[in-house]
């Protein structure tokens, strides 16, 4: 299997689609199947990110959405500002090789992190068809429609004083991915 990292980083091309151009959009766009955005099969799409960068005078900080997880039409955009002291969550951290030695007929460590297992197991029932599989699937994307609002809404009314509120974000909402998978 192959991996890969998609990323919509023009925006002119997603304005020549449409007039507007908002994080819901780029996301959707990189959960197209058809549209070749989001592959799957063979070829695996490993990771997604989008960027809401603003103006360097404008004093609010920039909001950066990752995966971290395969399959972004199923993934969940999370939400990362930098900021000082930033909690990082081990939930997203690769075995390193050196972590562990290797045996010799080993011919691959796995490098899956929390997040990324416990992803699988959820992928499997949202691709399943079943019943529960959609709920979860629509369960996520209403929860992850939520998050962008109320951190777009957040970052629009951004002040100094608001810094400590962005050190735990990623943190939380991959923890709180994780127990839905659960």
């Amino acid at each position: 299997m192959i991996a890969m990292t998609s990323a919509v980083v023009c925006f002119n091309i997603v304005s020549m689609v449409t007039d507007t151009v908002d994080v819901d959009t780029v996301m959707d766009i990189l959960r197209s199947e058809e549209g070749s955005v989001n592959f799957v099969g063979e070829l695996l799409t490993m990771g997604s990110q989008v960027s809401v960068l603003q103006p360097p005078t404008s004093g609010r900080p920039c909001c950066h959405w990752f995966t971290a997880t395969p399959n972004t039409r199923y993934s969940v955009f999370k939400p990362f500002i930098f900021c000082e002291a930033p909690k990082l969550c081990t939930w997203t951290v690769s075995t390193a090789s050196a972590e562990r030695p290797r045996a010799t007929f080993q011919s691959a460590i796995d490098r899956r992190h929390a997040l990324y297992r416990a992803h699988e197991r959820g992928l499997l029932l949202m691709e399943s068809g079943a019943s529960a599989g959609s709920q979860l699937h629509r369960t996520l994307r209403q929860l992850e429609g939520q998050c962008v609002r109320e951190v777009l809404d957040f970052v629009r009314s951004y002040r100094d004083t608001d810094a400590g509120e962005t050190r735990d974000l990623f943190s939380d909402i991959v923890e709180s991915e994780i127990k839905f998978y659960s």
